[in-house]
C-alpha cells in the first residue's frame, strides 16, 4: 500500500462503528505469520509416499510458502510437511504459540483463546501434536538419567 492510500485509510478510521473498530483491533493483535518457521523446515531427503531418493523429486511450484515437489517414480506431489503432524494444517503463524500451550499447562479453551483459534481447532491440534510425542520412545538410555513428571489439565 502506498503512503497516500495509507493516509486516506487512517483519515477514515474515525467513521467506523464500535463493532468495526473492535474487529480492526482484533485483526491487528493477531501475530504476523513467521517466516522463520517455514525456513526451519528441512528439505526432503526422499519421497514421503514411495521412499524414492531425493534425485527423483522435481520442483513443482510453491504452495503455502513451501516448496512443492513431484516424484518421478510415483508421480505424486508432496512438500516437506507431507506425512507429518503438521500436514494440511492452516494458520502456520499460530503453531509456535500453540506448541507452548501444553507446556504452560493451558486448557484447550485457554489455548484456543490465546492463539485466536476455535476450541475445536485447539482440541484437534492438541491431539495431533501429542500423538507423535506419546509414541516416541528411546531405544536405550545411557549416563545419568533424571526424570520428572508433568501433569496436563484435562
Amino acid at each position: 500500500m502506498d503512503a497516500q492510500s495509507f493516509q486516506h485509510l487512517l483519515a477514515r478510521l474515525d467513521r467506523l462503528t464500535v463493532k468495526q473498530k473492535s474487529i480492526v483491533q482484533h485483526v491487528l493483535q493477531i501475530s504476523v505469520p513467521r517466516d522463520d518457521l517455514v525456513e526451519a523446515i528441512p528439505d526432503l531427503k526422499s519421497c514421503p509416499h514411495c521412499a524414492a531418493d531425493a534425485t527423483q523429486l522435481a520442483s513443482w511450484g510453491r504452495s503455502g510458502g513451501l516448496q512443492r515437489y513431484r516424484c518421478k517414480a510415483c508421480r505424486r506431489t508432496c512438500n516437506a510437511l507431507t506425512c507429518t503432524p503438521l500436514a494440511r494444517l492452516r494458520k502456520k503463524y499460530c503453531w509456535l504459540d500453540y506448541a507452548q500451550a501444553p507446556i504452560a499447562g493451558l486448557t484447550v479453551r485457554a489455548a484456543a483463546k490465546h492463539c485466536s483459534v476455535s476450541k475445536n481447532t485447539a482440541f484437534r491440534w492438541r491431539h495431533r501434536f501429542l500423538r507423535d510425542a506419546a509414541a516416541h520412545h528411546d531405544a536405550r538410555e545411557s549416563g545419568i538419567v533424571e526424570a520428572d513428571e508433568k501433569f496436563f489439565l484435562e
